[in-house]
């Protein structure tokens, strides 16, 4: 948006004498008084920008953590689900025992986490959902707009790149998610390779609860209104385009 909007003093003439009109990177030039001195608009033009700046980093940050968490817990997963190779019927009772207990452990303080990380996120993860679908909407009728009545410019570039940048969060959001589900749910197939029917009967119970405690399933949710994956991904897809025809018709 700055590179398309950069500080300028465009001097308008017309019939009734000149306007200077001075680009900001929020709003119309119009917002901006022709009376203001050349320093105050710099001032006011770079406050905006920096604003921008601190909020994008921000957003950037939320996300890079939420990411960084959700993959991080995935591995976690990952790692479990080949661990379970180790847990075998030889070595004798006591040592099965011991593997099934550090598994189970492991396992319990892995959901925990994924619980947590829902919990600490869930309600952001809404409100992003809700807006960007919304901005999205917005963005893509005022370019149909633009295009329809033959006004295409600098600003429907930019909203070209908002729809894009704000359509892979959306995907980001879904794909951690899905993965963050998949990789929990695999757990229950890996631990009933075990050969749990070679084993005693305490340790093969044992591995049943573990396998009970897979039926609650690790996901990341919107406010627990939905489970944020691939299908929420195509839902929300659909909802979007719905809302844009409404939209468009209302418009015109």
């Amino acid at each position: 948006m700055t590179i398309t909007r950069p500080p300028s003093f465009v001097v308008e003439s017309s019939e009734n004498g000149s306007l200077v009109m001075r680009n900001i990177i929020l709003g119309p030039p119009c917002w901006i008084s022709s009376s203001m001195s050349t320093t105050l608009y710099l001032m006011h033009y770079y406050i905006v920008f920096c604003g921008l700046c601190g909020a994008a980093l921000i957003y950037s940050g939320f996300d890079a953590f939420m990411f960084s968490a959700a993959l991080h817990i995935c591995g976690q997963f990952e790692i479990l689900n080949s661990s379970t190779e180790t847990i075998t019927d030889e070595g004798g009772y006591w040592k099965q025992k011991h593997r099934i207990k550090e598994y189970s452990k492991r396992h319990a303080k892995l959901l925990a986490l994924g619980t947590q990380l829902n919990e600490i996120v869930n309600f952001i993860i809404f409100s992003e959902l809700i807006s960007n679908g919304f901005l999205i909407c917005i963005s893509g009728i005022s370019i149909l707009t633009s295009i329809k009545n033959g006004n295409v410019d600098n600003d429907d570039l930019n909203f070209g790149v908002r729809i894009f940048v704000w359509y892979m969060g959306l995907f980001m959001y879904t794909f951690v998610g899905e993965r963050l589900s998949n990789q929990a749910e695999k757990l229950q197939i890996a631990i009933y390779n075990i050969p749990w029917y070679n084993m005693p009967t305490t340790i093969a119970r044992d591995i049943q609860f573990i396998i009970m405690r897979n039926n609650s399933p690790c996901h990341l949710t919107a406010c627990g209104i939905m489970n944020v994956n691939y299908e929420a991904f195509k839902d929300i897809t659909r909802l979007m385009f719905s809302c844009f025809s409404v939209l468009k018709l209302v418009l015109e």
